[in-house]
């Protein structure tokens, strides 16, 4: 379960930072001077094959891979965010939503509407396109003057 971690390091400069932290996942976010979120990193699958979701205000969320800058024989180098392709925005949403319970609610359902914005949208009509529903009633009542029409011309 997501929990705060109170003392979270602040960067002279940037935005004031909060960091949640459970066994599988880390959320970072940044406030602005008013407290409007501006950014997040959400790091998931920790810590095997960390991934991370990142949206900064005016962008879109990515996805990148986390390399932790293993190096056999040497000393660590630092993590670094590394092109990684698509994720499964369904079972990220589903696991933030399942560990989230615990912080700020404006938060988790800021973090949780970004991660819903990642789902595959292959049936989603274009923008201004009347909803699905009328294009349902559209082809029924096609369907009901084709029938009508054939019942008037049959002999």
């Amino acid at each position: 379960m997501l929990r705060e971690i109170p003392a979270a390091r602040q960067v002279p400069g940037e935005s004031r930072r909060r960091w949640f932290n459970d066994e599988a996942m880390d959320l970072f976010v940044w406030l602005d001077e008013h407290d409007d979120l501006v950014g997040f990193q959400l790091t998931y699958d920790k810590p095997h094959a960390e991934k991370a979701l990142t949206w900064k205000r005016g962008g879109s969320l990515t996805h990148a891979g986390v390399d932790e800058g293993a190096r056999p024989g040497k000393h660590p180098g630092s993590p670094i965010l590394v092109a990684d392709g698509e994720f499964d925005a369904e079972r990220v949403l589903r696991e933030f939503r399942a560990r989230c319970a615990q912080i700020d609610h404006g938060v988790g359902q800021f973090v949780a509407v970004r991660i819903e914005d990642g789902l595959p949208r292959a049936h989603a009509p274009a923008p201004g396109a009347p909803p699905r529903w009328r294009y349902a009633v559209a082809a029924a009542l096609g369907l009901v003057a084709i029938g009508a029409l054939v019942l008037l011309t049959a002999d």
